[in-house]
């Protein structure tokens, strides 16, 4: 397509040039009178030229039209990346079947307890002003918080379920360790907002 354009561009350019040099004196000149006299007429001569000219100019449209022009693809947009939401691992692990099962799940609950304990006492540290020991205490005796699950879970006592523990798990289609775990990390990411920072 670039190569067509310019080669009627320079059809036009030399139809341009002729039609300049040929009305003064000189070579050019020679030629036009000589074509002039084989065509009879000088206007004959001037129709001739406008009829190329013409000619290129239609060529030069056609050639720029739309349907010709290659425009280059937008690429495809991107796509967002799934990622998991945050909590997500913690609800898998806590949700897990094995999870609940009193010697198959011990492993996965001390896991989780311990990181729940370490971030219960930071929370404490921070929203009670105390230091590392008296913290560690409050989470094993259960002051760090009102809620009797969460105190239950983190506490050393290793305490068993009340009978009310045990109905609202099962209300729920949760075992007591399950319903447990979930009131202690949400009452560590509460009191973590309440105290301005993160569990």
């Amino acid at each position: 397509m670039k190569r067509r354009r310019v080669v009627l561009g320079a059809a036009g350019v030399a139809l341009l040039g002729l039609a300049v040099l040929g009305s003064g004196e000189g070579p050019a000149a020679d030629l036009v009178d000589d074509a002039v006299a084989a065509l009879g007429n000088d206007y004959l001569f001037l129709v001739a030229i406008a009829a190329g000219g013409l000619v290129v100019a239609a060529a030069m449209a056609v050639s720029g039209r739309a349907s010709n022009v290659e425009q280059a693809r937008m690429p495809d947009p991107e796509r967002p990346v799934a990622v998991p939401a945050p909590g997500a691992g913690f609800d898998d692990r806590v949700g897990s079947v094995g999870f609940g099962l009193p010697v198959v799940g011990r492993s996965a609950r001390e896991s989780v307890r311990e990181r729940l304990r370490a971030c219960a006492v930071d929370v404490t540290m921070r929203s009670a002003g105390c230091g590392g020991e008296e913290a560690r205490r409050r989470v094993d005796d259960g002051r760090w918080t009102d809620d009797p699950d969460a105190a239950a879970f983190l506490s050393s006592s290793g305490r068993s379920a009340s009978l009310p523990t045990l109905l609202r798990a099962a209300l729920r289609g949760e075992t007591p360790a399950q319903r447990r775990a979930r009131r202690a990390a949400e009452e560590v990411v509460a009191r973590a907002s309440d105290a301005g920072g993160e569990a």
